[in-house]
Protein backbone atom coordinates (compact mmCIF):
# COMPACT_ATOMS: atom_id res chain seq x y z
CA UNK A 1 0.00 0.00 0.00
CA UNK A 2 2.86 2.38 0.85
CA UNK A 3 4.53 1.61 -2.49
CA UNK A 4 1.36 2.41 -4.47
CA UNK A 5 0.86 5.65 -2.50
CA UNK A 6 4.46 6.68 -3.20
CA UNK A 7 3.95 6.16 -6.94
CA UNK A 8 0.68 8.12 -7.01
CA UNK A 9 2.02 11.05 -4.98
CA UNK A 10 5.23 11.15 -7.04
CA UNK A 11 3.22 11.32 -10.29
CA UNK A 12 0.85 13.95 -8.83
CA UNK A 13 3.80 16.03 -7.59
CA UNK A 14 5.46 16.03 -11.01
CA UNK A 15 2.24 16.77 -12.93
CA UNK A 16 1.37 19.71 -10.66
CA UNK A 17 4.85 21.22 -10.88
CA UNK A 18 5.17 20.84 -14.67
CA UNK A 19 1.61 22.03 -15.34
CA UNK A 20 1.49 25.12 -13.12
CA UNK A 21 5.13 26.17 -12.86
CA UNK A 22 6.76 25.04 -16.13
CA UNK A 23 3.59 25.58 -18.22
CA UNK A 24 3.70 22.16 -19.90
CA UNK A 25 0.69 20.59 -21.60
CA UNK A 26 0.23 16.85 -21.22
CA UNK A 27 -0.69 14.17 -23.75
CA UNK A 28 -0.62 10.35 -23.83
CA UNK A 29 -2.10 9.77 -20.37
CA UNK A 30 -1.95 6.03 -21.12
CA UNK A 31 1.74 6.23 -20.15
CA UNK A 32 0.77 6.51 -16.43
CA UNK A 33 -0.59 2.94 -16.06
CA UNK A 34 2.27 1.65 -18.23
CA UNK A 35 4.74 3.39 -15.90
CA UNK A 36 2.97 1.86 -12.90
CA UNK A 37 3.58 -1.62 -14.33
CA UNK A 38 7.24 -0.72 -14.84
CA UNK A 39 7.33 0.56 -11.23
CA UNK A 40 5.99 -2.78 -9.91
CA UNK A 41 8.61 -4.66 -11.95
CA UNK A 42 11.41 -2.50 -10.51
CA UNK A 43 10.14 -3.15 -6.97
CA UNK A 44 10.02 -6.87 -7.72
CA UNK A 45 13.73 -6.81 -8.51
CA UNK A 46 14.45 -5.13 -5.18
CA UNK A 47 15.02 -1.51 -6.22
CA UNK A 48 14.15 1.16 -3.60
CA UNK A 49 10.63 2.56 -3.75
CA UNK A 50 11.68 6.24 -3.94
CA UNK A 51 14.29 5.66 -6.65
CA UNK A 52 11.88 3.53 -8.69
CA UNK A 53 9.17 6.21 -8.43
CA UNK A 54 11.55 8.95 -9.62
CA UNK A 55 12.78 6.89 -12.59
CA UNK A 56 9.29 5.98 -13.81
CA UNK A 57 8.14 9.60 -13.40
CA UNK A 58 10.97 10.81 -15.65
CA UNK A 59 9.94 8.20 -18.23
CA UNK A 60 6.27 9.19 -17.88
CA UNK A 61 7.03 12.90 -18.34
CA UNK A 62 9.10 12.18 -21.43
CA UNK A 63 6.01 10.56 -23.00
CA UNK A 64 3.41 13.06 -21.74
CA UNK A 65 5.30 16.27 -22.68
CA UNK A 66 6.98 17.43 -25.88
CA UNK A 67 10.16 15.54 -24.91
CA UNK A 68 11.87 18.64 -23.51
CA UNK A 69 14.47 16.53 -21.73
CA UNK A 70 16.43 19.46 -20.34
CA UNK A 71 13.31 20.89 -18.69
CA UNK A 72 12.33 17.44 -17.38
CA UNK A 73 15.73 16.91 -15.73
CA UNK A 74 15.75 20.41 -14.21
CA UNK A 75 12.19 19.99 -12.96
CA UNK A 76 12.93 16.64 -11.32
CA UNK A 77 16.12 18.04 -9.73
CA UNK A 78 14.15 20.97 -8.27
CA UNK A 79 11.43 18.70 -6.90
CA UNK A 80 13.98 16.26 -5.48
CA UNK A 81 15.87 19.11 -3.79
CA UNK A 82 12.67 20.39 -2.17
CA UNK A 83 11.79 16.86 -1.07
CA UNK A 84 15.24 16.26 0.44
CA UNK A 85 15.01 19.46 2.49
CA UNK A 86 11.59 18.50 3.85
CA UNK A 87 12.65 14.89 4.49
CA UNK A 88 15.48 16.03 6.79
CA UNK A 89 12.82 17.23 9.24
CA UNK A 90 10.33 14.41 8.55
CA UNK A 91 12.95 11.82 9.57
CA UNK A 92 13.22 13.52 12.98
CA UNK A 93 9.49 13.15 13.73
CA UNK A 94 8.99 10.46 16.43
CA UNK A 95 6.03 8.07 16.50
CA UNK A 96 4.27 6.63 19.57
CA UNK A 97 6.59 3.68 19.92
CA UNK A 98 9.55 6.02 20.08
CA UNK A 99 10.90 4.86 16.72
CA UNK A 100 11.20 6.94 13.58
CA UNK A 101 9.19 6.57 10.40
CA UNK A 102 10.39 4.03 7.85
CA UNK A 103 12.12 5.30 4.71
CA UNK A 104 9.01 4.61 2.61
CA UNK A 105 6.74 6.39 5.10
CA UNK A 106 9.13 9.37 5.21
CA UNK A 107 9.10 9.63 1.42
CA UNK A 108 5.28 9.38 1.29
CA UNK A 109 4.81 12.11 3.93
CA UNK A 110 7.39 14.27 2.15
CA UNK A 111 5.59 13.90 -1.19
CA UNK A 112 2.28 14.92 0.40
CA UNK A 113 3.91 17.98 1.98
CA UNK A 114 5.53 18.96 -1.35
CA UNK A 115 2.16 18.67 -3.14
CA UNK A 116 0.45 20.83 -0.50
CA UNK A 117 3.27 23.39 -0.69
CA UNK A 118 3.08 23.59 -4.51
CA UNK A 119 -0.70 24.08 -4.43
CA UNK A 120 -0.50 26.73 -1.67
CA UNK A 121 2.22 28.65 -3.48
CA UNK A 122 0.15 28.51 -6.68
CA UNK A 123 -2.78 30.06 -4.82
CA UNK A 124 -0.50 32.80 -3.50
CA UNK A 125 0.57 33.54 -7.08
CA UNK A 126 -3.07 34.08 -8.03
CA UNK A 127 -3.41 36.89 -5.49
CA UNK A 128 -3.14 40.21 -7.33
CA UNK A 129 -0.75 41.82 -4.85
CA UNK A 130 1.57 38.80 -5.10
CA UNK A 131 1.56 38.93 -8.91
CA UNK A 132 2.81 42.51 -8.83
CA UNK A 133 5.91 41.59 -6.83
CA UNK A 134 9.05 41.84 -8.93
CA UNK A 135 12.44 40.51 -7.90
CA UNK A 136 15.32 42.60 -9.18
CA UNK A 137 18.02 40.94 -11.27
CA UNK A 138 20.66 41.98 -8.71
CA UNK A 139 18.91 39.96 -5.99
CA UNK A 140 18.77 36.95 -8.31
CA UNK A 141 22.49 37.15 -9.14
CA UNK A 142 23.47 37.66 -5.49
CA UNK A 143 21.32 34.68 -4.48
CA UNK A 144 22.81 32.43 -7.16
CA UNK A 145 26.31 33.58 -6.17
CA UNK A 146 25.54 32.77 -2.53
CA UNK A 147 24.26 29.32 -3.50
CA UNK A 148 27.43 28.61 -5.50
CA UNK A 149 29.58 29.79 -2.58
CA UNK A 150 27.63 27.61 -0.12
CA UNK A 151 28.03 24.59 -2.42
CA UNK A 152 31.79 25.21 -2.55
CA UNK A 153 31.92 25.51 1.23
CA UNK A 154 29.96 22.26 1.67
CA UNK A 155 32.33 20.35 -0.60
CA UNK A 156 35.35 21.88 1.16
CA UNK A 157 33.91 20.70 4.49
CA UNK A 158 33.43 17.22 3.04
CA UNK A 159 37.08 17.14 2.00
CA UNK A 160 38.09 18.27 5.48
CA UNK A 161 36.13 15.35 6.99
CA UNK A 162 37.95 12.98 4.63
CA UNK A 163 40.87 12.73 7.07
CA UNK A 164 38.60 10.94 9.55
CA UNK A 165 37.54 8.30 7.02
CA UNK A 166 39.40 5.01 7.38
CA UNK A 167 37.97 3.18 4.37
CA UNK A 168 39.99 3.61 1.17
CA UNK A 169 36.97 3.17 -1.10
CA UNK A 170 35.08 5.89 0.79
CA UNK A 171 38.07 8.22 0.37
CA UNK A 172 38.03 7.62 -3.39
CA UNK A 173 34.28 8.25 -3.50
CA UNK A 174 34.73 11.53 -1.60
CA UNK A 175 37.45 12.65 -4.02
CA UNK A 176 35.27 11.73 -6.97
CA UNK A 177 32.24 13.50 -5.51
CA UNK A 178 34.31 16.60 -4.68
CA UNK A 179 35.70 16.80 -8.21
CA UNK A 180 32.25 16.51 -9.77
CA UNK A 181 30.80 19.01 -7.27
CA UNK A 182 33.52 21.63 -7.88
CA UNK A 183 33.09 21.20 -11.62
CA UNK A 184 29.31 21.64 -11.18
CA UNK A 185 29.89 24.85 -9.21
CA UNK A 186 32.13 26.11 -12.01
CA UNK A 187 29.40 25.35 -14.56
CA UNK A 188 26.77 27.12 -12.42
CA UNK A 189 28.92 30.25 -11.99
CA UNK A 190 29.82 30.27 -15.70
CA UNK A 191 26.16 30.00 -16.70
CA UNK A 192 25.15 32.77 -14.26
CA UNK A 193 27.79 35.08 -15.76
CA UNK A 194 26.71 34.12 -19.27
CA UNK A 195 23.06 34.88 -18.44
CA UNK A 196 24.09 38.18 -16.82
CA UNK A 197 25.99 39.43 -19.87
CA UNK A 198 23.27 38.11 -22.20
CA UNK A 199 20.66 39.97 -20.15
CA UNK A 200 22.71 43.19 -20.36
CA UNK A 201 22.94 42.87 -24.14
CA UNK A 202 19.20 42.19 -24.38
CA UNK A 203 18.46 45.30 -22.31
CA UNK A 204 20.75 47.34 -24.52
CA UNK A 205 19.08 45.94 -27.64
CA UNK A 206 15.63 46.68 -26.18
CA UNK A 207 16.47 50.32 -25.43
CA UNK A 208 18.03 50.73 -28.86
CA UNK A 209 14.97 49.18 -30.49
CA UNK A 210 12.70 51.59 -28.56
CA UNK A 211 14.82 54.54 -29.69
CA UNK A 212 14.75 53.33 -33.29
CA UNK A 213 10.98 52.85 -33.17
CA UNK A 214 10.47 56.35 -31.76
CA UNK A 215 12.77 57.82 -34.42
CA UNK A 216 11.00 55.86 -37.16
CA UNK A 217 7.62 57.20 -36.07
CA UNK A 218 8.96 60.77 -36.12
CA UNK A 219 10.58 60.17 -39.52
CA UNK A 220 7.40 58.80 -41.05
CA UNK A 221 5.45 61.76 -39.66
CA UNK A 222 7.92 64.11 -41.36
CA UNK A 223 7.47 62.19 -44.62
CA UNK A 224 3.68 62.51 -44.33
CA UNK A 225 3.96 66.23 -43.61
CA UNK A 226 6.26 66.65 -46.61
CA UNK A 227 3.84 64.76 -48.83
CA UNK A 228 0.96 66.93 -47.62
CA UNK A 229 2.86 70.17 -48.30
CA UNK A 230 3.99 68.88 -51.70
CA UNK A 231 0.38 68.10 -52.58
CA UNK A 232 -0.66 71.62 -51.57
CA UNK A 233 2.23 73.08 -53.59
CA UNK A 234 1.20 71.12 -56.67
CA UNK A 235 -2.41 72.24 -56.18
CA UNK A 236 -1.39 75.92 -56.09
CA UNK A 237 1.15 75.66 -58.93
CA UNK A 238 -1.38 76.39 -61.68
CA UNK A 239 -2.55 79.50 -59.83
CA UNK A 240 1.05 80.65 -59.48
CA UNK A 241 1.51 80.25 -63.23
CA UNK A 242 -1.57 82.42 -63.89
CA UNK A 243 -0.24 85.13 -61.58
CA UNK A 244 3.20 85.03 -63.23
CA UNK A 245 1.63 85.28 -66.66
CA UNK A 246 -0.28 88.39 -65.64
CA UNK A 247 2.80 90.00 -64.08
CA UNK A 248 4.89 89.26 -67.21
CA UNK A 249 2.12 90.70 -69.37
CA UNK A 250 2.30 93.91 -67.41
CA UNK A 251 6.08 94.05 -67.97
CA UNK A 252 6.90 94.03 -64.25
CA UNK A 253 10.07 91.90 -64.55
CA UNK A 254 11.38 92.81 -61.07
CA UNK A 255 8.12 91.57 -59.55
CA UNK A 256 8.49 88.34 -61.58
CA UNK A 257 11.96 87.76 -60.10
CA UNK A 258 10.67 88.38 -56.56
CA UNK A 259 7.73 86.05 -57.12
CA UNK A 260 9.94 83.24 -58.45
CA UNK A 261 12.38 83.65 -55.52
CA UNK A 262 9.45 83.32 -53.15
CA UNK A 263 8.35 80.13 -54.90
CA UNK A 264 11.88 78.70 -54.65
CA UNK A 265 12.04 79.47 -50.92
CA UNK A 266 8.77 77.67 -50.40
CA UNK A 267 10.02 74.71 -52.44
CA UNK A 268 13.33 74.57 -50.52
CA UNK A 269 11.50 74.55 -47.20
CA UNK A 270 9.59 71.46 -48.35
CA UNK A 271 12.69 69.78 -49.78
CA UNK A 272 14.74 70.30 -46.61
CA UNK A 273 12.16 68.80 -44.30
CA UNK A 274 13.63 65.34 -44.90
CA UNK A 275 17.33 64.60 -45.40
CA UNK A 276 18.15 61.64 -47.64
CA UNK A 277 21.58 60.06 -47.12
CA UNK A 278 20.92 56.94 -49.16
CA UNK A 279 20.58 54.72 -46.07
CA UNK A 280 17.25 54.27 -44.27
CA UNK A 281 18.68 53.93 -40.75
CA UNK A 282 20.93 56.96 -41.20
CA UNK A 283 17.93 58.91 -42.55
CA UNK A 284 15.79 57.99 -39.55
CA UNK A 285 18.41 58.89 -36.93
CA UNK A 286 19.53 62.07 -38.74
CA UNK A 287 16.00 63.43 -39.12
CA UNK A 288 15.21 62.43 -35.54
CA UNK A 289 18.10 64.35 -33.99
CA UNK A 290 17.83 67.32 -36.35
CA UNK A 291 14.19 67.59 -35.32
CA UNK A 292 15.35 68.71 -31.88
CA UNK A 293 15.37 72.41 -31.09
CA UNK A 294 18.96 73.59 -31.57
CA UNK A 295 19.32 77.40 -31.58
CA UNK A 296 21.25 78.95 -34.50
CA UNK A 297 22.05 75.57 -36.08
CA UNK A 298 23.74 75.67 -39.47
CA UNK A 299 23.56 72.24 -41.05
CA UNK A 300 25.14 71.03 -44.26
CA UNK A 301 25.25 67.58 -45.84
CA UNK A 302 27.01 66.51 -49.01
CA UNK A 303 27.29 63.18 -50.82
CA UNK A 304 25.16 60.06 -50.68
CA UNK A 305 25.49 56.38 -49.79
CA UNK A 306 24.99 54.52 -53.06
CA UNK A 307 25.24 50.86 -52.02
CA UNK A 308 24.12 48.59 -49.19
CA UNK A 309 26.41 48.72 -46.16
CA UNK A 310 27.66 45.35 -44.91
CA UNK A 311 25.96 45.61 -41.49
CA UNK A 312 22.52 44.88 -40.08
CA UNK A 313 20.08 47.58 -38.96
CA UNK A 314 20.86 47.03 -35.26
CA UNK A 315 24.58 47.69 -35.85
CA UNK A 316 23.92 50.75 -38.03
CA UNK A 317 21.49 52.15 -35.47
CA UNK A 318 24.13 51.73 -32.74
CA UNK A 319 26.70 53.61 -34.83
CA UNK A 320 24.61 56.49 -36.18
CA UNK A 321 22.45 57.09 -33.10
CA UNK A 322 25.39 57.35 -30.69
CA UNK A 323 27.56 59.51 -32.97
CA UNK A 324 24.70 61.91 -33.77
CA UNK A 325 23.53 62.01 -30.15
CA UNK A 326 27.03 62.97 -28.97
CA UNK A 327 27.22 65.69 -31.64
CA UNK A 328 23.81 67.19 -30.76
CA UNK A 329 24.55 67.11 -27.01
CA UNK A 330 27.86 68.90 -27.65
CA UNK A 331 26.12 71.56 -29.77
CA UNK A 332 23.47 72.14 -27.08
CA UNK A 333 26.16 72.55 -24.40
CA UNK A 334 28.35 74.94 -26.36
CA UNK A 335 25.95 76.78 -28.64
CA UNK A 336 26.59 80.38 -29.65
CA UNK A 337 25.91 82.40 -32.76
CA UNK A 338 27.48 79.77 -35.01
CA UNK A 339 26.34 76.23 -34.29
CA UNK A 340 27.80 74.06 -37.04
CA UNK A 341 27.06 70.46 -37.99
CA UNK A 342 28.54 69.18 -41.23
CA UNK A 343 28.17 65.72 -42.70
CA UNK A 344 30.24 64.69 -45.69
CA UNK A 345 29.66 61.32 -47.38
CA UNK A 346 32.45 60.10 -49.65
CA UNK A 347 31.41 57.11 -51.71
CA UNK A 348 34.00 54.51 -52.77
CA UNK A 349 33.97 51.26 -54.71
CA UNK A 350 34.08 48.92 -51.69
CA UNK A 351 33.36 51.24 -48.74
CA UNK A 352 31.91 54.57 -47.71
CA UNK A 353 33.44 57.28 -45.55
CA UNK A 354 31.03 59.31 -43.40
CA UNK A 355 32.59 62.38 -41.80
CA UNK A 356 30.58 64.11 -39.05
CA UNK A 357 31.93 67.48 -37.83
CA UNK A 358 30.53 69.73 -35.13
CA UNK A 359 32.00 72.73 -33.37
CA UNK A 360 33.13 71.88 -29.86
CA UNK A 361 35.34 72.88 -26.99
CA UNK A 362 38.82 71.43 -27.23
CA UNK A 363 38.95 67.65 -26.78
CA UNK A 364 41.76 65.53 -25.42
CA UNK A 365 41.69 62.49 -27.70
CA UNK A 366 43.88 59.54 -26.74
CA UNK A 367 43.45 56.08 -28.29
CA UNK A 368 39.93 56.86 -29.43
CA UNK A 369 38.79 58.10 -25.99
CA UNK A 370 37.59 61.60 -25.10
CA UNK A 371 37.53 63.33 -21.74
CA UNK A 372 33.90 63.90 -20.76
CA UNK A 373 32.22 67.11 -19.62
CA UNK A 374 29.19 65.24 -18.32
CA UNK A 375 28.46 64.92 -14.62
CA UNK A 376 27.65 61.21 -15.02
CA UNK A 377 31.23 60.13 -15.66
CA UNK A 378 30.51 56.48 -14.81
CA UNK A 379 28.07 55.95 -17.68
CA UNK A 380 29.67 58.36 -20.14
CA UNK A 381 31.76 56.79 -22.84
CA UNK A 382 29.53 53.72 -23.11
CA UNK A 383 28.01 55.09 -26.34
CA UNK A 384 31.42 55.63 -27.95
CA UNK A 385 32.56 52.18 -26.83
CA UNK A 386 29.45 50.67 -28.41
CA UNK A 387 30.15 52.57 -31.63
CA UNK A 388 33.76 51.36 -31.73
CA UNK A 389 32.68 47.77 -31.05
CA UNK A 390 29.91 47.88 -33.70
CA UNK A 391 32.23 49.36 -36.35
CA UNK A 392 34.93 46.78 -35.57
CA UNK A 393 32.44 43.91 -35.81
CA UNK A 394 31.43 44.93 -39.34
CA UNK A 395 35.13 45.33 -40.30
CA UNK A 396 35.01 49.12 -40.47
CA UNK A 397 37.13 51.82 -38.84
CA UNK A 398 36.55 54.88 -36.63
CA UNK A 399 38.93 57.85 -36.46
CA UNK A 400 38.45 60.78 -34.06
CA UNK A 401 40.17 64.15 -34.32
CA UNK A 402 39.92 67.75 -33.10
CA UNK A 403 41.05 70.70 -35.21
CA UNK A 404 40.18 74.41 -35.50
CA UNK A 405 37.38 74.23 -32.97
CA UNK A 406 35.73 71.25 -34.69
CA UNK A 407 35.33 67.71 -33.40
CA UNK A 408 35.64 65.29 -36.34
CA UNK A 409 34.48 61.68 -36.48
CA UNK A 410 35.47 59.73 -39.59
CA UNK A 411 33.51 56.49 -40.02
CA UNK A 412 34.61 53.94 -42.63
CA UNK A 413 32.06 51.20 -43.40
CA UNK A 414 32.39 48.43 -46.00
CA UNK A 415 29.79 47.80 -48.68
CA UNK A 416 28.30 44.39 -49.27
CA UNK A 417 30.21 42.37 -51.86
CA UNK A 418 28.21 42.08 -55.05
CA UNK A 419 28.00 38.56 -56.43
Amino acid sequence: MIAISIFLTEVAKCLIFFKYYLKEDFKRFWSIPVSFILYIIMLYFGLPEALSAIVVCVITLSFMTQKVYGKIILGVVILDSIAEIIMIFVRKVPIKSGDSLSEGQCYLVTNIMVIVSLLLFKQLQNIKSMRNIRISSNIIYVTLGGVAWFMTLSVALLQYMQQYVQNKIEEILIDLFSTVAFFSVFIVVFMVLHIYYLNERLKEAYHLECSLKEAQEAYYKILLDKEEETRKYRHDLSNHMICLKQIVGQGQLEDVKTYIDSMYQNFDSIKNKVYDTGNDIFNIMLNHYLGMDIPNLKFRITGKITKRINADNFTLCTIFSNILQNAIEELNRNHGENVLLWIKISDGDSNVKIQICNNSVEKDIKSGKIETQKLDKENHGIGLKNVTKAITECHGMLELDYADGMFIADIYLPYEVEE
